[in-house]
């Protein structure tokens, strides 16, 4: 299961916090409102983009994970470089999820850049594959800077190792875990065992072959179309998760699971989630809007959080088909104040499946 949405990395690097104190931040009386309707949307040319850099392999499939670190920094008011961090009066509700596609590695900054000199700061996207211990992360964008990064890791005891035609910066053996290793003192154990610096594009993770796949190669989970339907259905989202239902503790018929969070209209807009299942039966379609609505409702109630009255303010369902799949896609307008990652919340804390069908490991 994934991390939570942690604290901002300004206040303080690589903790989590609980999904109520992370969502819940006003409350007050609301419903649910719309009906389902069929409408068919672009998918996002961001999140697309990010799905065709990605290799069709095992660990991308098993859980994929993006965002536009560009817009959610510029959301938070965070600044373009870590040099630049503690001078920053961010929007802490946006600030909330910046750094998901990093892996956690964003919730060691500042700290992480000085030692290694990448700065997820100046990063424009993020994109995480895999589950421990085959997991990897790659972040994009002309203001990283390779060349420093290299040379940092390469003073850090990192050395030059030739694999499958691609040069890695190696530290210590493949999923090893060093907590005595030169970043170890601040958390970072085994997350840059492997890495590839070059261009605009730095990748890292525990071992060579989901370094590889994050970096792309031959067929993408862009060409899948399951993923490509998830995309279209999450539409402008600033944020996306895609998984499999049984890699997120769902016990569900549908062949796919995506959370994310729409582009608002300004920084202190309500957010809305957004949740969809890639499906291809109708009648499991049904079967989950049904249930939603009354997780979600005003009457509803998620686990290890409050009354979903006091964070929903709306919902609204569509209904979708792209190629053989039946897709619903929820639409959870949040309370003025609750901060946006509401349903990834849920998702990292393992209770999605109680939303849309069951989990499969049921908290005690």
């Amino acid at each position: 299961m994934r991390r939570d949405i942690r604290v901002s990395p300004i206040r303080l690097a690589g903790a989590a916090v609980t999904a109520a104190a992370v969502l819940l931040a006003g409350c007050g009386s609301g419903g649910t409102s719309g009906t389902a309707g069929q409408r068919t949307r672009g998918a996002p040319a961001g999140l697309v983009k990010a799905l065709g850099e990605v290799k069709d392999s095992a660990p991308a499939r098993e859980y994929f994970e993006w965002s536009d670190l560009r817009t959610v920094r510029r959301l938070a008011g965070l600044p373009g470089t870590a040099a630049a961090a503690s001078r920053a009066h961010p929007n802490q509700r946006w600030e909330r999820v910046f750094g998901l596609g990093t892996n956690g590695l964003a919730t060691f900054e500042p700290v992480i850049t000085s030692k290694s000199g990448i700065d997820f700061f100046s990063a424009d996207t993020a994109t995480a594959i895999g589950q421990p211990p085959n997991e990897a992360m790659r972040i994009d964008g002309p203001g990283i800077d390779t060349a420093a990064i290299t040379r940092s890791l390469l003073s850090l005891g990192a050395r030059h190792e030739s694999a499958d035609g691609r040069s890695f910066l190696a530290i210590g053996a493949e999923h090893s875990v060093d907590i005595t290793g030169p970043l170890g003192a601040i958390g970072v154990v085994n997350q840059l065992d492997r890495s590839v610096a070059t261009g605009p594009t730095f990748a890292t993770g525990s071992a060579q072959a989901p370094v590889a796949d994050v970096l792309g190669g031959g067929r993408s989970l862009a060409a899948a179309p399951g993923y490509r339907a998830a995309a279209g259905c999450l539409d402008d989202a600033v944020t996306a998760t895609i998984a499999p239902p049984a890699r997120v503790n769902a016990a569900t018929p549908a062949l796919l699971l995506a959370v994310g969070d729409r582009r608002p209209t300004s920084p202190t807009a309500p957010v809305t989630d957004v949740l969809c299942a890639v499906d291809a039966s109708p009648g499991v379609v049904a079967q989950q809007e049904t249930r939603l609505r009354a997780m979600l409702g005003p009457k509803g109630r998620i686990p290890q959080l409050p009354p979903s009255a006091t964070l929903v303010g709306s919902l609204r369902f569509n209904q979708s088909v792209s190629g053989s799949n039946h897709i619903l896609q929820c639409l959870v307008t949040l309370k003025p104040q609750v901060a946006p990652g509401l349903l990834y919340n849920i998702l990292t804390h393992g209770d999605l499946g109680a939303l849309v069908g069951r989990e499969l490991a049921p908290r005690s």
